[in-house]
């Protein structure tokens, strides 16, 4: 993953704001597009919509990951 751990935080509150009803700011927006934009450079400029599906998908990889990874360590 490219994403420092600050900016995964990052993005997945900001997913989080929008699984909850919230609109993101304009400002939240364009943050969540700069991360979507360094893991998926061809999703940078879709709708805000396509967006979110793929940050989700981008945390839900990772998670998964993070859960095998330490399954395999114990």
């Amino acid at each position: 993953m490219k994403l420092t751990p600050n900016e995964f935080h990052d993005m997945q509150l900001l997913l989080g704001k929008t699984q909850v009803g919230q609109n993101l700011t304009p400002q939240e927006e364009m943050r969540l597009r700069s991360y979507i934009r360094k893991e998926q450079p061809e999703s940078a400029d879709d709708p805000l919509d396509a967006i979110i599906k793929v940050g989700l998908v981008m945390v839900g990889i990772y998670l998964i990951y993070k859960a095998f990874q330490s399954l395999s360590e114990a």
